[in-house]
């Protein structure tokens, strides 16, 4: 299978993702914490592929010196949450419609009121395979109380042979770095 993925999209904080399938050769990206015991599936149908967050990565931690870990080295945390779904078919594929929240607080050593948390959302075949991944960035502005949110909101065009759409996924979680993982793993 040959895979693109591309922003086609994107329109007051809306996003459209489109990955195309075909038979042939398999372009595979590395996503660490994709295991499917860390997946919560969101929309359970026929049709749909499922939407899940990957449990090891919904969460981040950024702290003032890289393996601290130290409470009160904690520049800022963050968290995904409220994924809500729906899709429907188009164009002889499927289109999933997703929104969810991101939410950060500053932590005990953070000193600015606003924050850039990196997140993917990617796509694998029914073996598991990945064959798209895109990082967007959540820009969130800390000035209120120390804590803000925002609604992200993307659309996934999977396009493939067969009616199977439902047994494809897409995951979302943050873009972690391996100290970020070695510390959620830790949790």
């Amino acid at each position: 299978m040959n895979s693109a993925i591309q922003t086609v999209g994107k329109a007051g904080g809306r996003r459209r993702l489109a990955a195309g399938l075909t038979a042939g050769g398999l372009a595979l990206a590395l996503l660490a914490g994709c295991g499917s015991s860390g997946i919560r599936s969101q929309i359970p149908s026929l049709i749909c592929p499922a939407i899940g967050l990957v449990q090891e990565t919904s969460t981040v931690t950024k702290f003032r010196d890289q393996g601290s870990y130290l409470e009160g080295d904690v520049l800022y945390e963050g968290y995904i949450s409220d994924l809500a779904s729906s899709c429907n078919e188009e164009g002889g594929g499927v289109v999933a419609d997703f929104t969810f929240t991101v939410t950060a607080s500053k932590g005990d050593a953070g000193q600015t009121d606003h924050v850039t948390l990196p997140y993917f959302v990617a796509v694998t075949t029914p073996g598991g395979a990945i064959i798209s991944k895109q990082v967007f960035n959540a820009e969130i502005d800390l000035s209120q109380d120390g804590r803000g949110t925002v609604r992200e909101h993307l659309n996934q065009h999977i396009q493939a042979e067969g009616p199977d759409f439902h047994t494809y996924e897409i995951l979302i979680g943050f873009q972690l770095s391996e100290d970020d993982m070695v510390y959620n793993l830790a949790q």
